[in-house]
């Protein structure tokens, strides 16, 4: 989906944990050639959103910076880095309150599972944009997100736009997919 609204010469910047394994998981192949980048912090999240301004201003093509909560809230000083300066980037949050890649670990039976992993922050973001001057959104409809981001790209803006989902149904949204491709190769369909 966010990917048709990339223009031909955009880049697509991709965060770790669910942000990579979905891009992987769920778009095999694309019409058109996409440049796609991404980096590995020390933790695996840090740093994802400077990198992704630092690479935005070395071209001067758009890039959407598709990240989870998490990897913003470790790297969001870096929105600083788009104040009148040359990085600038579509960032696309998405927001389900915590590490919600632990949820399809065996310790999210755990009781004490949201303390240690699911690390849920209640934050918001709209005051972390306004505290940096760039411009906020957050769709409500899949094609609110891609007018929005398609605007913000063909502007070469910067601009956060955050999604907010639920760990518990992305989870099962994921299992029903993953069970969708069992039944299907079962019956060498």
């Amino acid at each position: 989906m966010l990917l048709h609204a990339l223009p031909e010469s955009g880049t697509l910047y991709v965060g770790n944990s669910m942000a990579i394994r979905d891009l992987d998981s769920f778009v095999p192949e694309h019409p058109r050639r996409v440049r796609v980048l991404a980096n590995r912090g020390a933790n695996g999240i840090d740093g994802v959103v400077s990198s992704a301004l630092g690479a935005s201003a070395a071209s001067d093509d758009p890039l959407l910076l598709v990240t989870g909560d998490l990897s913003f809230h470790h790297d969001l000083n870096a929105l600083h880095m788009a104040r009148g300066a040359r990085a600038r980037a579509t960032i696309v949050i998405v927001h389900n309150d915590g590490g919600g890649i632990f949820s399809f670990l065996p310790a999210a039976r755990h009781p004490a599972f949201e303390r240690y992993f699911g690390t849920p922050h209640g934050l918001d973001f709209a005051p972390v944009a306004a505290l940096y001057g760039v411009p906020y959104s957050s769709p409500r409809t899949w094609e609110d997100l891609k007018v929005r981001a398609r605007a913000s790209l063909q502007a070469r803006a910067t601009e956060v736009i955050e999604v907010r989902t639920e760990r518990d149904g992305n989870r099962a949204w994921h299992q029903g997919v993953w069970d969708d491709v069992i039944r299907a190769v079962g019956s060498g369909a």
